[in-house]
Protein backbone atom coordinates (compact mmCIF):
# COMPACT_ATOMS: atom_id res chain seq x y z
CA UNK A 1 0.00 0.00 0.00
CA UNK A 2 2.82 2.63 1.09
CA UNK A 3 4.48 1.84 -2.76
CA UNK A 4 1.17 2.99 -4.28
CA UNK A 5 0.91 6.02 -2.01
CA UNK A 6 4.95 6.73 -2.23
CA UNK A 7 4.02 6.57 -6.24
CA UNK A 8 1.04 8.94 -6.42
CA UNK A 9 3.18 11.76 -4.23
CA UNK A 10 5.85 11.08 -6.73
CA UNK A 11 8.52 10.16 -4.27
CA UNK A 12 12.01 9.03 -6.49
CA UNK A 13 12.60 5.22 -6.03
CA UNK A 14 8.98 4.86 -6.54
CA UNK A 15 8.67 5.00 -9.94
CA UNK A 16 6.89 1.89 -10.03
CA UNK A 17 4.76 1.85 -7.59
CA UNK A 18 1.73 1.67 -8.74
CA UNK A 19 2.16 -1.78 -8.47
CA UNK A 20 0.82 -1.51 -4.83
CA UNK A 21 -2.80 -1.81 -6.30
CA UNK A 22 -2.30 -5.10 -8.17
CA UNK A 23 -0.35 -6.70 -4.74
CA UNK A 24 -4.18 -5.71 -2.89
CA UNK A 25 -5.46 -7.91 -5.59
CA UNK A 26 -3.85 -10.61 -4.77
CA UNK A 27 -3.87 -10.19 -1.07
CA UNK A 28 -7.72 -9.79 -1.25
CA UNK A 29 -8.41 -12.50 -3.77
CA UNK A 30 -6.70 -14.59 -1.00
CA UNK A 31 -8.37 -13.50 1.49
CA UNK A 32 -11.56 -13.77 0.24
CA UNK A 33 -11.51 -17.34 -1.50
CA UNK A 34 -10.07 -18.33 2.22
CA UNK A 35 -13.32 -17.17 3.62
CA UNK A 36 -15.51 -18.50 1.40
CA UNK A 37 -14.16 -22.34 0.56
CA UNK A 38 -13.45 -22.49 4.72
CA UNK A 39 -16.87 -21.59 5.23
CA UNK A 40 -18.69 -23.57 2.43
CA UNK A 41 -16.58 -26.45 3.49
CA UNK A 42 -17.93 -26.25 7.15
CA UNK A 43 -21.58 -26.27 5.60
CA UNK A 44 -21.89 -22.14 7.39
CA UNK A 45 -21.53 -19.99 4.67
CA UNK A 46 -23.93 -17.58 3.95
CA UNK A 47 -23.96 -15.18 0.70
CA UNK A 48 -25.82 -12.62 2.71
CA UNK A 49 -23.71 -12.73 5.82
CA UNK A 50 -20.58 -12.34 3.08
CA UNK A 51 -21.77 -9.60 1.26
CA UNK A 52 -22.68 -7.71 4.95
CA UNK A 53 -19.28 -8.33 5.88
CA UNK A 54 -17.51 -6.83 3.01
CA UNK A 55 -20.21 -3.95 3.13
CA UNK A 56 -19.16 -3.11 6.87
CA UNK A 57 -15.48 -3.23 5.57
CA UNK A 58 -15.73 -0.96 2.89
CA UNK A 59 -18.63 1.14 2.80
CA UNK A 60 -18.43 3.20 5.88
CA UNK A 61 -14.95 4.85 5.68
CA UNK A 62 -15.50 5.03 1.78
CA UNK A 63 -18.48 6.74 2.55
CA UNK A 64 -17.47 8.77 5.13
CA UNK A 65 -14.34 10.10 2.75
CA UNK A 66 -17.03 11.17 -0.28
CA UNK A 67 -18.79 13.15 2.06
CA UNK A 68 -16.45 14.95 3.79
CA UNK A 69 -14.42 15.72 -0.17
CA UNK A 70 -17.66 16.75 -1.50
CA UNK A 71 -18.55 19.21 1.14
CA UNK A 72 -14.73 20.68 1.19
CA UNK A 73 -14.35 20.85 -2.27
CA UNK A 74 -17.53 23.30 -2.64
CA UNK A 75 -15.61 25.91 -1.06
CA UNK A 76 -12.21 24.89 -3.39
CA UNK A 77 -11.28 26.39 -6.28
CA UNK A 78 -12.99 24.66 -8.70
CA UNK A 79 -14.76 25.50 -12.00
CA UNK A 80 -18.46 25.00 -12.92
CA UNK A 81 -17.09 21.77 -14.67
CA UNK A 82 -14.42 20.46 -12.14
CA UNK A 83 -17.43 20.58 -9.06
CA UNK A 84 -19.49 18.41 -11.62
CA UNK A 85 -17.34 16.14 -12.65
CA UNK A 86 -16.51 15.38 -8.61
CA UNK A 87 -20.20 15.10 -8.11
CA UNK A 88 -20.19 12.20 -10.70
CA UNK A 89 -17.29 10.33 -9.65
CA UNK A 90 -18.55 10.61 -5.85
CA UNK A 91 -22.04 8.93 -6.87
CA UNK A 92 -20.22 6.45 -8.83
CA UNK A 93 -17.72 5.57 -6.07
CA UNK A 94 -20.48 5.34 -3.81
CA UNK A 95 -22.41 3.21 -5.91
CA UNK A 96 -18.90 0.84 -6.62
CA UNK A 97 -19.05 1.67 -10.64
CA UNK A 98 -16.06 4.21 -11.18
CA UNK A 99 -14.29 2.15 -12.98
CA UNK A 100 -16.35 1.67 -15.48
CA UNK A 101 -16.53 5.30 -15.66
CA UNK A 102 -12.75 6.45 -15.90
CA UNK A 103 -12.17 3.67 -18.31
CA UNK A 104 -14.43 6.13 -20.61
CA UNK A 105 -12.75 9.10 -19.38
CA UNK A 106 -9.21 8.65 -19.74
CA UNK A 107 -6.00 6.35 -19.04
CA UNK A 108 -5.28 6.20 -15.53
CA UNK A 109 -1.64 7.16 -16.05
CA UNK A 110 -2.93 10.61 -18.16
CA UNK A 111 -1.91 13.84 -17.06
CA UNK A 112 -5.77 14.80 -16.87
CA UNK A 113 -6.39 11.54 -14.56
CA UNK A 114 -4.50 13.27 -11.76
CA UNK A 115 -7.71 16.13 -11.86
CA UNK A 116 -9.23 13.79 -10.38
CA UNK A 117 -10.46 13.69 -6.76
CA UNK A 118 -11.88 9.86 -6.15
CA UNK A 119 -9.78 8.45 -9.38
CA UNK A 120 -8.35 5.55 -6.69
CA UNK A 121 -11.86 4.56 -6.02
CA UNK A 122 -11.20 2.42 -9.50
CA UNK A 123 -9.52 -0.57 -7.81
CA UNK A 124 -12.51 -0.65 -4.93
CA UNK A 125 -15.09 -1.01 -7.29
CA UNK A 126 -13.31 -4.04 -9.15
CA UNK A 127 -12.74 -5.70 -5.65
CA UNK A 128 -16.66 -4.84 -4.94
CA UNK A 129 -17.60 -6.67 -8.50
CA UNK A 130 -15.13 -9.31 -7.34
CA UNK A 131 -16.75 -10.05 -4.27
CA UNK A 132 -20.27 -10.35 -5.95
CA UNK A 133 -19.17 -12.89 -8.41
CA UNK A 134 -17.02 -14.87 -6.75
CA UNK A 135 -18.98 -16.44 -3.92
CA UNK A 136 -21.67 -17.11 -5.91
CA UNK A 137 -19.36 -19.45 -8.75
CA UNK A 138 -17.66 -21.49 -5.47
CA UNK A 139 -21.37 -22.02 -4.29
CA UNK A 140 -22.66 -23.08 -7.70
CA UNK A 141 -19.80 -25.39 -7.59
CA UNK A 142 -20.39 -26.65 -4.66
CA UNK A 143 -24.50 -27.26 -5.02
CA UNK A 144 -23.88 -29.03 -8.53
CA UNK A 145 -21.27 -30.80 -8.02
CA UNK A 146 -20.21 -31.46 -4.31
CA UNK A 147 -17.29 -33.30 -4.47
CA UNK A 148 -15.72 -30.91 -6.75
CA UNK A 149 -12.99 -28.54 -6.24
CA UNK A 150 -13.17 -24.79 -7.73
CA UNK A 151 -9.69 -24.57 -8.35
CA UNK A 152 -10.33 -25.78 -11.64
CA UNK A 153 -12.75 -22.91 -12.46
CA UNK A 154 -10.64 -20.51 -10.55
CA UNK A 155 -7.63 -21.75 -12.64
CA UNK A 156 -9.47 -21.60 -16.12
CA UNK A 157 -10.40 -17.83 -15.36
CA UNK A 158 -7.32 -16.85 -14.40
CA UNK A 159 -5.65 -18.47 -18.10
CA UNK A 160 -8.86 -16.49 -19.57
CA UNK A 161 -8.08 -12.97 -18.21
CA UNK A 162 -4.83 -13.21 -18.17
CA UNK A 163 -4.35 -13.61 -22.14
CA UNK A 164 -7.62 -11.43 -22.62
CA UNK A 165 -5.36 -8.87 -20.35
CA UNK A 166 -1.93 -9.16 -22.49
CA UNK A 167 -3.83 -9.03 -26.09
CA UNK A 168 -5.95 -5.96 -24.99
CA UNK A 169 -3.40 -3.85 -23.13
CA UNK A 170 -1.88 -2.06 -25.74
CA UNK A 171 -5.37 -2.26 -28.02
CA UNK A 172 -7.55 -0.77 -25.53
CA UNK A 173 -5.45 0.34 -22.52
CA UNK A 174 -8.20 1.71 -20.42
CA UNK A 175 -10.56 -0.42 -20.56
CA UNK A 176 -7.83 -3.12 -20.07
CA UNK A 177 -6.56 -0.93 -17.01
CA UNK A 178 -10.00 -0.21 -15.05
CA UNK A 179 -12.04 -3.09 -15.49
CA UNK A 180 -12.60 -6.81 -13.91
CA UNK A 181 -12.16 -9.32 -17.02
CA UNK A 182 -8.84 -8.35 -17.61
CA UNK A 183 -7.89 -7.71 -13.72
CA UNK A 184 -9.95 -11.14 -12.56
CA UNK A 185 -6.45 -13.27 -13.26
CA UNK A 186 -4.47 -10.71 -10.57
CA UNK A 187 -7.49 -11.57 -7.89
CA UNK A 188 -7.84 -15.13 -8.86
CA UNK A 189 -3.73 -15.46 -8.28
CA UNK A 190 -4.46 -14.97 -4.53
CA UNK A 191 -7.37 -17.22 -4.07
CA UNK A 192 -5.24 -20.15 -5.75
CA UNK A 193 -2.70 -19.44 -3.53
CA UNK A 194 -4.89 -20.16 -0.74
CA UNK A 195 -5.91 -23.36 -2.12
CA UNK A 196 -2.35 -24.45 -2.60
CA UNK A 197 -1.45 -23.28 0.64
CA UNK A 198 -4.23 -25.64 1.91
CA UNK A 199 -2.66 -28.38 0.51
CA UNK A 200 0.68 -28.14 1.56
CA UNK A 201 3.21 -26.58 3.50
CA UNK A 202 7.08 -25.43 3.18
CA UNK A 203 9.98 -26.26 5.71
CA UNK A 204 10.52 -23.44 7.74
CA UNK A 205 13.77 -22.65 6.13
CA UNK A 206 12.27 -23.08 2.44
CA UNK A 207 9.49 -20.64 3.78
CA UNK A 208 12.34 -17.85 4.62
CA UNK A 209 14.19 -18.54 1.40
CA UNK A 210 10.46 -18.02 -0.44
CA UNK A 211 9.44 -14.78 1.34
CA UNK A 212 12.80 -13.28 0.76
CA UNK A 213 12.59 -13.61 -2.93
CA UNK A 214 9.35 -12.29 -2.81
CA UNK A 215 10.34 -9.07 -1.02
CA UNK A 216 12.70 -9.11 -3.12
CA UNK A 217 10.75 -9.30 -6.87
CA UNK A 218 8.87 -6.73 -5.08
CA UNK A 219 11.27 -3.88 -4.79
CA UNK A 220 12.79 -4.69 -8.07
CA UNK A 221 9.78 -4.29 -9.57
CA UNK A 222 9.11 -1.25 -7.28
CA UNK A 223 11.78 0.22 -8.83
CA UNK A 224 12.58 -1.03 -12.46
CA UNK A 225 8.61 -0.52 -13.59
CA UNK A 226 7.47 2.12 -15.31
CA UNK A 227 3.82 3.72 -15.67
CA UNK A 228 5.18 3.99 -19.76
CA UNK A 229 4.76 0.50 -20.78
CA UNK A 230 0.97 -1.16 -21.12
CA UNK A 231 -0.03 -1.77 -17.83
CA UNK A 232 -0.84 -4.14 -16.21
CA UNK A 233 -0.36 -6.85 -19.11
CA UNK A 234 2.66 -9.93 -18.76
CA UNK A 235 4.52 -7.47 -16.89
CA UNK A 236 1.98 -7.49 -14.11
CA UNK A 237 3.46 -11.24 -13.92
CA UNK A 238 6.35 -10.01 -11.74
CA UNK A 239 4.46 -8.49 -8.79
CA UNK A 240 1.69 -10.87 -8.52
CA UNK A 241 4.34 -14.04 -8.60
CA UNK A 242 6.21 -11.75 -5.66
CA UNK A 243 3.11 -11.41 -4.40
CA UNK A 244 1.76 -15.19 -4.38
CA UNK A 245 5.25 -16.24 -3.24
CA UNK A 246 5.38 -14.10 -0.05
CA UNK A 247 1.78 -15.74 0.54
CA UNK A 248 2.36 -19.24 -0.01
CA UNK A 249 5.61 -19.03 2.12
CA UNK A 250 3.58 -18.24 4.86
CA UNK A 251 6.76 -16.42 6.99
CA UNK A 252 5.67 -14.17 9.75
CA UNK A 253 9.35 -13.48 11.14
CA UNK A 254 10.37 -11.89 8.21
CA UNK A 255 11.24 -8.23 9.72
CA UNK A 256 10.36 -6.16 6.73
CA UNK A 257 7.02 -7.59 6.81
CA UNK A 258 6.25 -8.15 11.26
CA UNK A 259 8.36 -4.90 12.21
CA UNK A 260 5.61 -2.58 14.41
CA UNK A 261 5.45 0.15 12.02
CA UNK A 262 4.77 -2.45 8.83
CA UNK A 263 1.84 -3.72 11.17
CA UNK A 264 0.74 -0.03 12.36
CA UNK A 265 0.42 0.84 8.55
CA UNK A 266 -1.16 -2.57 7.91
CA UNK A 267 -4.24 -2.26 9.85
CA UNK A 268 -5.13 1.64 8.95
CA UNK A 269 -3.72 0.82 5.52
CA UNK A 270 -7.15 1.02 3.80
CA UNK A 271 -7.93 4.09 5.24
CA UNK A 272 -4.59 5.29 4.43
CA UNK A 273 -5.62 4.49 0.84
CA UNK A 274 -8.88 6.30 0.98
CA UNK A 275 -7.41 9.06 2.29
CA UNK A 276 -4.00 9.93 0.37
CA UNK A 277 -4.97 10.47 -3.62
CA UNK A 278 -7.40 13.87 -2.20
CA UNK A 279 -4.34 15.16 -0.88
CA UNK A 280 -2.21 14.73 -3.83
CA UNK A 281 -4.90 16.19 -5.97
CA UNK A 282 -4.79 19.09 -3.70
CA UNK A 283 -1.14 19.28 -3.93
CA UNK A 284 -2.06 19.96 -7.70
CA UNK A 285 -4.78 21.98 -7.38
CA UNK A 286 -2.67 24.58 -5.37
CA UNK A 287 0.57 24.21 -7.76
CA UNK A 288 2.53 22.38 -4.69
CA UNK A 289 3.31 18.82 -5.75
CA UNK A 290 7.18 19.75 -6.13
CA UNK A 291 7.37 21.86 -3.01
CA UNK A 292 8.72 19.44 -0.07
CA UNK A 293 7.32 21.07 2.57
CA UNK A 294 4.06 20.25 1.01
CA UNK A 295 4.57 17.12 0.17
CA UNK A 296 5.85 16.19 3.52
CA UNK A 297 3.24 17.88 5.01
CA UNK A 298 0.35 16.02 3.16
CA UNK A 299 2.01 12.72 3.53
CA UNK A 300 1.49 13.37 7.37
CA UNK A 301 -1.96 14.69 6.96
CA UNK A 302 -2.66 11.46 4.79
CA UNK A 303 -1.26 9.24 7.56
CA UNK A 304 -3.22 10.92 10.27
CA UNK A 305 -6.64 11.24 8.74
CA UNK A 306 -6.24 7.29 7.95
CA UNK A 307 -5.78 6.70 11.28
CA UNK A 308 -8.82 8.83 12.83
CA UNK A 309 -10.72 6.92 10.16
CA UNK A 310 -9.27 3.49 11.38
CA UNK A 311 -10.45 4.59 14.54
CA UNK A 312 -13.36 6.14 14.35
CA UNK A 313 -15.11 4.62 11.51
CA UNK A 314 -13.42 1.01 10.51
CA UNK A 315 -13.20 -0.10 14.50
CA UNK A 316 -16.67 1.41 15.50
CA UNK A 317 -18.34 0.18 12.16
CA UNK A 318 -17.35 -3.61 12.44
CA UNK A 319 -17.94 -3.70 16.38
CA UNK A 320 -21.17 -1.77 17.40
CA UNK A 321 -23.10 -3.25 14.33
CA UNK A 322 -22.65 -6.81 16.19
CA UNK A 323 -25.90 -8.06 17.53
CA UNK A 324 -27.58 -5.38 15.19
CA UNK A 325 -30.53 -7.68 12.84
CA UNK A 326 -29.13 -7.80 9.33
CA UNK A 327 -31.61 -6.75 7.71
CA UNK A 328 -31.90 -3.28 9.81
CA UNK A 329 -27.55 -3.10 9.03
CA UNK A 330 -28.82 -3.45 5.05
CA UNK A 331 -31.59 -0.96 5.64
CA UNK A 332 -28.94 1.57 7.20
CA UNK A 333 -26.09 0.77 4.51
CA UNK A 334 -28.72 1.41 1.47
CA UNK A 335 -29.87 4.33 3.23
CA UNK A 336 -26.53 5.97 3.71
CA UNK A 337 -25.72 5.08 0.11
CA UNK A 338 -28.37 6.99 -1.09
CA UNK A 339 -28.43 9.84 0.93
CA UNK A 340 -24.92 10.46 -0.77
CA UNK A 341 -25.48 8.98 -4.03
CA UNK A 342 -28.86 10.80 -5.14
CA UNK A 343 -27.42 14.53 -3.69
CA UNK A 344 -23.98 13.72 -5.76
CA UNK A 345 -26.47 12.77 -8.81
CA UNK A 346 -28.14 15.89 -8.48
CA UNK A 347 -25.32 18.22 -8.24
CA UNK A 348 -24.28 16.65 -11.08
CA UNK A 349 -27.36 17.91 -13.14
CA UNK A 350 -27.27 21.31 -12.32
CA UNK A 351 -26.10 24.04 -14.90
CA UNK A 352 -24.85 26.30 -12.11
CA UNK A 353 -24.39 26.72 -8.48
CA UNK A 354 -24.50 29.77 -7.78
CA UNK A 355 -23.99 29.28 -3.85
CA UNK A 356 -20.12 28.42 -4.82
CA UNK A 357 -19.52 32.25 -4.54
CA UNK A 358 -16.57 32.14 -2.28
CA UNK A 359 -15.00 29.37 -4.46
CA UNK A 360 -15.57 31.69 -7.27
CA UNK A 361 -14.00 34.39 -5.29
CA UNK A 362 -10.85 31.95 -4.42
CA UNK A 363 -10.54 31.58 -7.57
CA UNK A 364 -10.21 35.21 -8.74
CA UNK A 365 -6.78 35.27 -6.39
CA UNK A 366 -5.45 32.09 -7.93
CA UNK A 367 -6.01 33.47 -12.02
CA UNK A 368 -2.10 33.44 -12.04
CA UNK A 369 -1.69 30.23 -10.99
CA UNK A 370 -3.61 27.30 -13.58
CA UNK A 371 -5.36 24.39 -11.12
CA UNK A 372 -4.70 21.26 -11.27
CA UNK A 373 -0.82 21.81 -12.08
CA UNK A 374 0.84 18.34 -12.37
CA UNK A 375 3.83 17.66 -13.26
CA UNK A 376 4.62 13.70 -14.11
CA UNK A 377 8.25 13.70 -12.95
CA UNK A 378 10.17 11.88 -10.56
CA UNK A 379 11.19 13.90 -7.68
CA UNK A 380 14.10 13.48 -4.72
CA UNK A 381 12.58 14.20 -1.27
Amino acid sequence: MLAVVFYHFQIAGFEGGFIGVDIFFVISGFLMTKIIISSVASGNFSLSQFYLARTKRIVPALLTMLAILLIVAWFLPLTHYEYKQLAKHVRDSAIFVSNHTYAREAGYFDSSSHEKWLLHTWSLSVEWQFYLALPVLIVAIKKTHPLATPKYLLLLILITSFFACVVQSTLRPETTFFLLPFRAWELVAGGLTYIFNDQYSFPKRLANAISWAGVTLLLIATMQLSSAEAWPSWRALLPILASCLIIAAHHNTNPLLSNHVSQWIGLRSYSIYLWHWPFVVGLGLYGLQDDTRAIVFALAMTLFAGSVSYHFVEIPARTRSIGIPPNRLWLAFSCSIAALAIPASWLQEQDTLPLRAQAQSTMAHLADAPPFLFVHSPRML
